[in-house]
């Protein structure tokens, strides 16, 4: 009956949050649908391990947390306005979003981040590593991997020529290649994910937060996304679980990658990697249920921002024990909520989902009210909603760097947008003029001199 109740709380946060903000593209309507439609799944016998009720009910408290201080924060902000400076000044009222040197940009990106994995791989191999093991020198190029499809997203939703959404397939190639070699999946989660918010964000400017997320497009592009996700975790596993403790080849890895997609191989793997797709909730729910009452001293961040604490020396990146989510089967995945609560305790947790999620609805409407300088942060709180059942973003320098490379890109778009208000020029002085002197050409109001009024 609580399970029932819980996943009927998250339908419902998702509806009215739509119908609250106008559109499925509010943050806390995003979020409600993402842990229903993780948790649903595992209800219906995908996952071994039954999904505890009381962590279920946790998930539905914390998406009405975090989606009242979504809609109190669109209500401080404003509704949409018609703003001169974000039209195409040609009378129709139309949006633009201009995108300057958006095509250098993304070529210069994607060059950049396969140049990044050609160094790495040339200069320590093919092997697993992590942020942590990129040198310094190369993070700036590593960034691209992560900026380059959030600027692809963006150009793809403001332009309607096709060719952006071919050069969003090629601007995701470095991070597929990291992952390839890597074994590292969320590397392309998170570049895809970025791709997404990138273009959930655009389409916030333009249609001023009343756009439609469900259509015929969206969903085909949807589908064909996540069968290119699902195949591409398919052979990261194969790959990491066949070579953990080996030396690795490139012709290893294409060997495995060719033997993880043939459809026997599949069905075979699937007892053992199911997890990878449902086994989200189910983890954290049982973690929640064995920790409760039994929650460890609040360590105030260091798990959901251990990125920049980990960078600036305040904190060491922690990492969760494992934990059989089925028989032979182990994960340390239990979501952005396990962090939240162990950084603020069950209660602080709730605040601080309360507190982003006022970020988040008041980023969105300003967005939708024609303030290109709320993107990066809009695209930030989408990253972090999107990605929150796998972890918190901001354990990843990279998107924290990624959010100031978009938020400098947002500054270039802010000075490009048409109509903005030119600087009017200095009044020249007046000259004197005697009585029967004729008057002087623009001394007429309306002809060119200022005139009180």
């Amino acid at each position: 009956m609580l399970t029932l109740m819980a996943l009927t709380t998250l339908a419902g946060v998702a509806a009215l949050s739509r119908l609250a903000s106008g559109s499925w593209m509010a943050p806390s309507a995003l979020l409600a649908m993402v842990w229903l439609g993780i948790s649903a799944p595992s209800l219906l016998g995908a996952q071994a391990k039954e999904v505890p009720a009381v962590g279920l009910a946790w998930v539905a408290f914390s998406c009405v947390a975090f989606a009242l201080g979504d809609l109190v924060g669109q209500a401080v902000a404003g509704g949409p306005k018609q703003d001169a400076t974000a039209t195409a000044g040609d009378g129709s009222g139309a949006r633009r979003l201009p995108l300057p040197a958006a095509m250098p940009l993304v070529v210069a990106g994607t060059v950049a981040g396969l140049a990044f994995l050609a160094i790495r791989t040339a200069t320590v191999g093919v092997s697993w590593y992590g942020e942590d093991d990129v040198p310094t020198l190369l993070k700036p190029i590593y960034v691209a991997q992560f900026a380059t499809p959030a600027l692809c997203g963006l150009a793809a939703a403001a332009d309607p020529r096709r060719r952006w959404w071919a050069l969003a397939l090629i601007s995701l190639l470095p991070a597929a290649a990291t992952t390839f070699i890597s074994t590292k999946r969320a590397i392309l989660l998170l570049a895809i994910l970025h791709w997404i918010a990138g273009y959930l964000s655009a389409r916030v400017f333009l249609d001023r937060g009343r756009s439609r997320l469900f259509s015929g497009r969206r969903l085909a592009l949807l589908s064909a996304a996540a069968a290119a996700l699902v195949l591409s975790v398919f052979v990261a596993a194969a790959c990491r679980y066949s070579l953990t403790g080996r030396e690795r080849s490139v012709g290893d890895l294409i060997a495995l990658a060719a033997e993880a997609i043939r459809p026997g191989h599949l069905l075979e793997q699937w007892p053992k990697i199911r997890h990878l797709f449902f086994g989200y909730a189910p983890t954290f729910c049982q973690w929640f249920e064995r920790s409760w009452g039994r929650f460890p001293p609040a360590e105030f961040g260091s798990w959901t921002f251990s990125g920049p604490f980990t960078l600036l020396g305040i904190a060491d990146r922690p990492y969760a024990e494992e934990f059989e989510i089925s028989p032979g089967v182990w994960t340390n995945v239990y979501g952005a909520l396990h962090g939240l609560i162990l950084d603020f305790s069950p209660i602080g947790s709730l605040l601080a989902l309360v507190t982003i999620g006022l970020v988040g609805g008041a980023s969105y409407r300003r967005m939708a009210s024609g303030s290109v300088l709320a993107l990066p942060v809009l695209a930030t709180v989408y990253v972090a909603v999107l990605f929150s059942f796998i972890s918190s973003p901001m354990r990843y320098n990279v998107v924290c760097f990624a959010t100031v490379y978009i938020a400098i890109y947002a500054g270039a778009q802010s000075r490009s947008l048409p109509g903005r208000p030119a600087m009017a020029p200095s009044p020249a002085p007046a000259r004197p003029r005697s009585s029967s002197s004729p008057a002087l050409a623009g001394s007429v109001p309306g002809e060119g001199c200022p005139t009180a009024s």
